[in-house]
């Protein structure tokens, strides 16, 4: 028993407990997973075995669908982590320059040249290739010319830094559940998530892979 990992022994229960993946925390709404394993601390070794097993195989399953199910919104929260700690760097802040593009409407490079000089560079080269290709019946630069990842931080950095919001609030897309660990490992969505488009598109990418006895109960607000 004491060879098991993540297990936490406490006074009056046996908790599994692991850290969430950086890019995985606001879709499971928390930084850190814990779940009490379904036997008493006094229990034989074979079943603190069993319980912790069930525990253990319930995480790897919500972490395996998250990343597979889920894959555009881990991709969209690595770039926003990103590209808050680009704005850090250039000691900008979320929100600092909501005004003056409000009040301005002016283009990234002249707010901030340092920051989002780059972002020029690409314009540039999109007014570069409409020129080149005048009678193109629409533009595809951006399938033909896709941006690179330091393009990306960059692009999203500035919406960061011109939200309206002072603080860009992460979302959290999944509410963890032991009703739902015993429906093939699925989990209900959760108030906040339930108004979000994107949360129904990866909801709907779910929902082929359950079996008719299982649901996905959302919680009421």
């Amino acid at each position: 028993m004491k060879n098991l990992k993540y297990l936490e022994v406490r006074k009056d229960k046996l908790l599994y407990r692991r850290r969430v993946p950086r890019e995985l925390a606001s879709l499971f709404g928390k930084h850190t997973y814990y779940r009490q394993l379904q036997c008493k601390v006094g229990a034989s070794d074979a079943e603190v075995v069993k319980a912790w097993a069930e525990a253990h195989e319930s995480f790897e399953v919500m972490l395996q669908l998250s990343l597979t199910q889920f894959s555009d919104e881990v991709t969209e929260e690595r770039l926003t982590r990103d590209a808050q700690h680009y704005l850090a760097f250039f000691k900008l802040s979320n929100g600092v320059l909501s005004e003056l593009q409000k009040t301005y409407r002016i283009d990234p490079w002249d707010a901030e040249p340092v920051a989002f000089g780059r972002l020029q560079e690409r314009d540039d080269l999109h007014r570069l290739y409409l020129h080149d290709h005048p009678n193109s019946p629409f533009d595809d630069f951006e399938q033909t010319h896709p941006p690179t990842l330091r393009q990306q931080i960059a692009q999203k950095a500035w919406e960061i830094a011109v939200s309206n919001t002072a603080r860009v609030k992460p979302k959290r897309l999944i509410s963890v559940s032991n009703r739902a660990s015993r429906c093939m490992q699925v989990w209900p969505v959760s108030p906040i998530s339930a108004r979000n488009l994107s949360v129904f598109a990866g909801i709907s990418r779910v929902l082929p892979s359950l079996n008719n006895g299982c649901h996905w109960p959302v919680m009421a607000t």
